[in-house]
């Protein structure tokens, strides 16, 4: 199948293959999944670190996208937790509308990518699909259903971008 959004084949990820994305902004998050799902890449939606760590899932995910000014545990807090207790640390992709946190960032931690809000859809798939253990394409005889079937990538990108 190919994706609405790139034009390219999408994924099909493993069973246990995730990404994390937490971010404060429900519009953010619910955006970012959507874009994911779209390419084939299963994810779960997190309000807050805190939310996150009390998730019961039984592999990591592959990667998380993390919102650097969350409410309570701020994202570059919640990766600094993540290693001090010697629990899973996926990648890490910091995303914030605060560009001079971006600048800041290899200051305080070790980052796999980094967006400025707002960001092209691209972007963030550039960063993401390396980072999956198991994905391939699929082939494009397969139709998978969506609940956002009807949306155009145009539609997706106005919510998701601005």
């Amino acid at each position: 199948m190919l994706s609405p959004i790139t034009g390219q084949a999408t994924l099909d990820t493993a069973p246990d293959e995730w990404v994390a994305i937490i971010d404060d902004h429900e519009s953010m998050r619910l955006c970012l999944s959507h874009v994911l799902r779209f390419e084939g890449i299963r994810t779960e939606v997190f309000a807050s670190a805190e939310a996150y760590l009390d998730h019961d899932v039984p592999t990591p995910p592959c990667c998380l996208v993390l919102d650097m000014q969350l409410p309570g545990m701020k994202g570059h807090e919640l990766k600094h937790y993540l290693e001090r207790e010697r629990l899973p640390q996926p990648p890490t992709i910091f995303m914030t509308a605060n560009h001079n946190l971006l600048a800041t960032l290899d200051d305080c931690c070790v980052a796999h990518g980094r967006l400025g809000k707002p960001f092209e859809i691209d972007a963030l798939l550039a960063l993401v699909k390396p980072l999956l253990r198991n994905g391939r394409p699929v082939p494009a005889d397969v139709k998978r259903s969506t609940p956002l079937e009807a949306q155009t990538s145009t539609e997706l990108e106005r919510v998701c971008v601005k």
